[in-house]
């Protein structure tokens, strides 16, 4: 750079026969004689094929470094996106699950039938047809006590609670009352995984009602995804 006067910097532009400065904020170009300015400008002095090339490769550092930076800009901003993107996937995962979950227990606190195994074995055996389309798929409570807690002859993997009907009295008058088992074999069955804690504790001859979806009457009444409350 070169200080051409007291509000303008330049530079040396040509050396070769007249030294050329050209004026950094006008843009125009100088033009003096050697015999006025001696021969500290002259190509011995000042090599300008060097200079430029100087200049050149520092612009190219210069670019590079740029072309780097904005690289690694994109980089980053791309990877918030990403970021930002999977933590709204997550998000928008984590509140479908809580809502679907919401959804399940509100069907498990309003049942749309409260039934005894008596009562909804009554309904299919009378037509279940209509027991079905009242039934399928429905969140349903259903009163009885447990018959067994066995293995599932479907799946080795699984155990069948079976629910049936208490048993119940008959009275002779004098003679008293005496216990009389269920002939109806009415029952309601829920399978569960045999790593299931609740399994463990259920026994045989415990009153409780038990809240599930109905989804097979083909081989007696099933229920699925059962909670049990002890009565």
């Amino acid at each position: 750079m070169v200080v051409l006067n007291e509000r303008d910097n330049g530079a040396l532009i040509d050396n070769e026969s007249f030294y050329k400065f050209k004026n950094f904020r006008t843009g125009s170009v100088i033009s003096v004689a050697p015999a006025l300015v001696g021969h500290a400008w002259s190509p011995t002095h000042v090599d300008l094929a060097a200079m430029r090339a100087e200049n050149e490769e520092r612009a190219l550092h210069k670019a590079e470094d740029e072309r780097r930076k904005k690289k690694a800009e994109a980089e980053q901003q791309k990877r918030v996106a990403e970021q930002q993107r999977r933590e709204a996937e997550q998000k928008r995962l984590d509140d479908e699950r809580r809502f679907a979950q919401e959804r399940w227990e509100e069907r498990y606190k309003n049942p749309i039938a409260f039934v005894s195994v008596k009562e909804i074995s009554e309904e299919f055996e009378s037509n279940s047809i209509v027991a079905e389309e009242k039934y399928a798929d429905q969140m349903v409570a259903v009163t009885g006590v447990v018959d067994s807690v066995d293995d599932s002859m479907f799946d080795q993997n699984a155990v069948t609670v079976s629910i049936g009907v208490p048993d119940g009295y008959q009275c002779f008058g004098e003679f008293g009352c005496t216990r009389m088992p269920d002939m109806s074999f009415a029952s309601v069955s829920c399978s569960h995984k045999r790593s299931d804690p609740v399994i463990r504790s259920l026994k045989k001859g415990m009153n409780l009602e038990v809240r599930g979806i109905v989804y097979s009457e083909s081989t007696g009444i099933r229920l699925k995804n059962c909670r049990y409350y002890e009565i």
